[in-house]
């Protein structure tokens, strides 16, 4: 139909020798590859925009001074970031695991932020995890937390 359009191959050129060594002929053999790279440019572009959305998201957590976390409860392994550990007067470096979480609460606020999250981890209930609770961390400063989530069961 005329028009001109951009095509992707995959070719290899191979001479054909002769037994005296002399060339004989070529064999070309060519398999077009253009989904193949339109699909990796797909690709490409979708992993920058993920990396300017997460750029974003670390830009504005930091600018509000708002803590991450992330909670493994079939793993067991607890994420967070340094601004969480701050809010419980642990050093950036500290490990930290559910049983550290409950350990730095608050004494009076520990069994009902305990419950909420149990609560949010049951399959049968919303998976929101929403609370404000107290910390009492080892550097003794009483700090007050809102901690929001929300828990999710299988593939997401």
């Amino acid at each position: 139909d005329g028009r001109v359009e951009e095509t992707y191959w995959d070719v290899v050129i191979q001479p054909l020798v002769r037994d005296d060594g002399a060339h004989r002929d070529l064999l070309v053999h060519a398999v077009e590859i253009t989904p193949r790279v339109r699909a990796l440019r797909a690709v490409e572009r979708a992993n920058a925009e993920l990396g300017a959305a997460e750029e974003r998201l670390r830009l504005a957590t930091a600018a509000a001074d708002i803590g991450t976390w992330d909670f493994d409860p079939v793993g067991g392994t607890l994420v967070w970031d340094d601004r969480c550990r701050a809010a419980f007067g642990l050093p950036a470096d500290a490990p930290v695991d559910y049983p550290t979480f409950l350990r730095w609460l608050h004494p009076d606020d520990r069994a009902r932020t305990d419950a909420v999250a149990q609560a949010a981890l049951d399959p049968a209930g919303s998976g929101r995890y929403d609370t404000e609770y107290r910390t009492l961390g080892p550097d003794g400063i009483v700090r007050w937390v809102r901690a929001t989530g929300r828990a999710t069961f299988g593939d997401v």
